[in-house]
């Protein structure tokens, strides 16, 4: 399960609106990414997609540092 590494909310009365960041500590072996959000709440039943990542082998070469 990820947690946010920050978070952002407000809302009052029948309007919410949330912004979060969440982080990945390491990428799948498989090259396959679930992610699946709910809020019952809201409405929203649980839901997800598959996520086939490309090939990661050379990751490190095609990684462009920032200044």
């Amino acid at each position: 399960m990820l947690r946010p590494s920050s978070e952002e909310s407000s809302g009052g009365g029948d309007a919410f609106d949330l912004e979060a960041a969440y982080w990945v500590a390491g990428l799948p072996s498989d090259g396959r990414l679930r992610l699946t959000a709910a809020w019952p709440r809201a409405g929203l039943p649980e839901t997800g997609v598959l996520l086939t990542l490309p090939d990661l082998h050379d990751l490190d070469a095609r990684v462009l540092s920032l200044p």
